[in-house]
């Protein structure tokens, strides 16, 4: 219960530097779009470079000081934000906030699945729906603090500090030598969600070339990696401009703007929270796809509306996607993983789709200024309908590769 606790005191905390970070570079700091793309993009580089090539290294009897030790590098993050006057400093702060964040969250996973080996399932639902309360409640909170602030960008980072350090003081207290003796060599899962989609996992074999390869290798965990993509791309351009999506095309304030973030997270939670009340869930399928349809309509709301209620309705849209994907997927990827690898496939997969955040903030942001924020939205679902194409695509070379086949079954460690 208190790695759920800590889970939550980070992500709220996380999301809050990531999504303020754009009102504080050009409310306080007068940056550009394009350098707020480019800071974006260098926040999700070290964020994937930090979970490909550390996290996915890390033992599972680890997992928890790797997690404090990100705690604590977010908590610096956030005091640099708080104090920064320059350039050089944003720079330094997102790089730090990358590269906590890229230890924090596969750390803390990891350690959550670790103390389960029953059921991946239903453990993975009550970490993302942790991650989604944190997430709907962290801009409530926030929205308080600038009316109270009188809007000032700042005092939420000063008021969110505290949040990290704690979380890295409950994780280095309970990372002992003796805590973890116990905890076993490395994370194991012992049974998978079932898999019925016409594909089979990888029975517990290895497969070559890294953790990235096991995925690519196997079914549902390429298609796991598309749909997780499909949803990243739109999330990642929310996450850099979401917030002046709603400022400069909606003409709302900021603290509306996190209200919009709460209406977002709301519905994100209480989809994970139908997810987890139906895990394990067999036929994932069906689900995706209506995950994806609604990541189309909920970005059309978001570049053609106006005002409070139609941002707050279109996040609420997006919300939905964005509550349904990664409980999904995570699944998908503990049934195609052995559980001796579950750690760093969840790692891949991570690392992999953060990368969308390296490409996306700059692209957008050079965007913007041709086009305005309604129609950088729209462009947004050019991408969401390629892979889309290409995950029915995998669906049907799937099917084609094994005719008459029954349900697969994943296997029991």
């Amino acid at each position: 219960m208190i790695l759920f606790v800590v889970t939550a005191m980070f992500r709220s905390s996380q999301n809050m530097a990531l999504t303020t970070l754009s009102l504080l570079a050009h409310g306080d700091l007068h940056l550009s779009s394009q350098t707020i793309g480019i800071l974006g993009a260098l926040a999700g580089l070290t964020l994937a470079t930090t979970m490909i090539g550390v996290a996915g290294r890390v033992p599972g009897r680890l997992a928890e000081r790797s997690a404090a030790v990100g705690m604590l590098l977010l908590a610096v993050a956030i005091a640099i934000f708080a104090g920064a006057t320059s350039l050089v400093e944003m720079v330094l702060g997102t790089v730090v906030l990358g590269i906590g964040g890229g230890l924090a969250m596969p750390g803390l996973l990891n350690a959550v699945e670790h103390g389960d080996h029953a059921n991946a399932e239903r453990v993975i639902g009550l970490y993302t729906i942790t991650l989604s309360v944190s997430l709907a409640v962290g801009p409530l909170l926030e929205t308080m603090i600038l009316a109270v602030s009188g809007e000032d960008l700042r005092a939420p980072f000063l008021a969110f500090l505290a949040l990290p350090l704690c979380g890295a003081g409950v994780l280095f207290r309970i990372s002992t030598p003796a805590a973890s003796a116990t905890a076993g060599p490395s994370l194991a899962i012992t049974r998978a969600a079932p898999v019925t989609d016409g594909v089979g996992p990888l029975r517990g074999r290895r497969c070559r070339g890294g953790p990235l390869g096991a995925l690519l290798r196997s079914a549902p965990g390429r298609r796991a990696l598309i749909i997780q993509l499909l949803y990243a791309i739109p999330f990642a351009g929310l996450t850099s401009f979401g917030a002046l999506v709603g400022r400069e095309g909606f003409g709302v304030s900021a603290a509306h703007t996190q209200l919009a973030f709460s209406g977002f997270f709301a519905a994100s939670l209480a989809a994970r929270v139908l997810v987890s009340w139906r895990s394990p869930i067999t036929r994932k399928v069906p689900l995706l796809w209506g995950s994806a349809g609604l990541t189309v309509a909920g970005l059309t709301a978001l570049g053609t509306g106006h005002g409070l209620v139609a941002l707050v309705f279109a996040m609420a849209i997006l919300g939905l996607p964005h509550g349904l994907t990664f409980p999904l997927v995570l699944g998908l990827v503990a049934g195609a993983s052995p559980p001796e690898d579950l750690p760093r496939a969840n790692a891949a997969l991570l690392g992999t789709t953060s990368l969308t955040a390296v490409l996306v903030p700059p692209i957008l942001g050079a965007i913007i200024p041709l086009v305005g924020y309604h129609d950088m939205v729209l462009v947004l679902i050019l991408p969401v309908l390629l892979l889309a194409g290409l995950f029915a695509l995998q669906r049907s070379t799937a099917s084609a590769a094994m005719p008459g086949s029954g349900p697969a079954v994943a296997s029991e460690g």
